[in-house]
């Protein structure tokens, strides 16, 4: 492996090993979904204005380690975000997420996956996921893909007791079905359209749903950089402790990807 590509490496563990945020649902298909084999980094830039729960404007930050081989493949994905809100309160928010694929064959994929997160504006304290599931790649013409997948996810979470209305419980805890499909659409070499939707019913009771939707549009530079804009729907059927069951989105920022083979 070249020096500078060790160090760019080296540069991007330094900075997933000091973040760790996100929204109730995680968007992580911009970074991993076009993972090739050998070792794969992506980094990417936000600006953010958010009305909802939150009126904000934020400053955020992903990246990505990842490496595959055969028929397996392994990512690292962290995310952080410090926001400005108008009493000038600063919050952060976090996440890490790491991720199993095995590719059964060229299109079809098991995935399973452990997530950790916290949001102050949504009132988590704390919330982990394990999941697995299967996704398959539909490739409809050269220039659009459809990914498609399902599977079971245990939730747990955990609220700031200070903030806890109407004697409602600190720790949660469910069975979610995780449901996924992404749309890629190439307009040109260097354009695409992304459309991304998670779809997380409780099993137990399928009036308890989340639901996220991310429209992004991508402008590539070249090989390395691109330029996104994206807006995003977020929708909770049953928020906890009167929180709003919608949250509207809008980035704009730059997206960078580094890969060596083997």
């Amino acid at each position: 492996m070249k020096l500078k590509q060790f160090n760019i490496l080296f540069v991007l563990s330094f900075i997933i090993s000091n973040s760790i945020h996100g929204q109730t649902i995680v968007n992580t298909e911009k970074l991993a979904g076009q993972t090739a084999k050998g070792f794969n980094a992506g980094l990417e830039f936000n600006f953010d204005f958010e009305q909802g729960n939150s009126d904000l404007i934020e400053l955020s930050g992903n990246s990505l380690l990842g490496y595959r081989k055969n028929n397996q493949s392994i990512k690292f994905m962290t995310g952080v975000r410090y926001l400005s809100e108008e009493d000038n309160e600063l919050i952060f928010r976090n996440f890490i997420h790491l991720r199993h694929n095995y590719y059964i064959t060229k299109s079809i994929r098991s995935f399973a996956f452990y997530q950790l997160q916290k949001n102050n504006s949504l009132l988590l304290k704390r919330r982990q996921l394990f999941g697995a599931g299967l996704r398959k790649v539909f490739t409809i013409m050269d220039s659009l893909n459809i990914d498609a997948g399902s599977g079971l996810m245990y939730e747990m979470e955990k609220f700031n007791k200070r903030d806890i209305l109407n004697n409602e419980n600190a720790s949660q805890s469910s069975y979610r079905m995780a449901n996924i499909l992404s749309i890629r659409y190439k307009i040109k070499s260097n354009i695409s359209i992304l459309n991304t939707l998670y779809f997380q019913p409780d099993i137990s009771d399928f009036n308890d749903f989340r639901f996220f939707n991310e429209l992004s549009l991508s402008f590539a530079f070249n090989e390395l950089m691109q330029f996104n804009i994206a807006s995003v729907w977020r929708h909770d059927s049953q928020p906890p402790h009167d929180l709003k069951r919608n949250d509207i989105n809008i980035q704009t920022g730059i997206v960078m990807r580094f890969h060596m083979s083997d």
